[in-house]
């Protein structure tokens, strides 16, 4: 079976890291198991807004786990084909998942596309995807 290629928004790492959902925190845990897609905005949100010692802990998660850090930007089309039906921050994220393949988006702020349900990608929370890929 191939592995799935997977991208997470940034809050996934902040929660999972800080332990404040545990759903978040078990998805870390098991990231190896997947292909993780990150693109260098992601990082750099994760920058601004982990603590140096939280910092460690995620390079030492990207070290031990294989995230692969994407440094390609992505098309201006793209994005604003999502931006027509999204702000500009979810159509990024959104145009991210399109562009690098990802099977899943996993995020747990998905509010934004309650109505708007992308064909190229899924986008579930860490319970929801760790119950449908981890433990099935």
């Amino acid at each position: 079976m191939p592995i799935l290629t997977i991208l997470l928004d940034s809050n996934e790492y902040i929660f999972g890291l800080k332990d404040i959902y545990s759903s978040s925190n078990r998805l870390l845990s098991i990231l190896s198991s997947f292909n993780v897609k990150v693109p260098r905005f992601i990082l750099d949100e994760l920058h601004d807004n982990l603590s140096d010692i939280l910092l460690k802990e995620l390079y030492q998660l990207i070290k031990t786990t294989g995230l692969e850090i994407i440094e390609e930007k992505v098309s201006i089309r793209l994005v604003e084909k999502y931006q027509k039906q999204l702000p500009v921050e979810d159509a990024i994220i959104a145009a991210y998942s399109e562009f690098l393949k990802v099977e899943v988006l996993v995020s747990e702020n998905r509010h934004f596309l309650v109505d708007f349900r992308p064909k190229a990608f899924k986008v579930l929370s860490s319970k929801e995807f760790i119950e449908q890929y981890f433990l099935s």
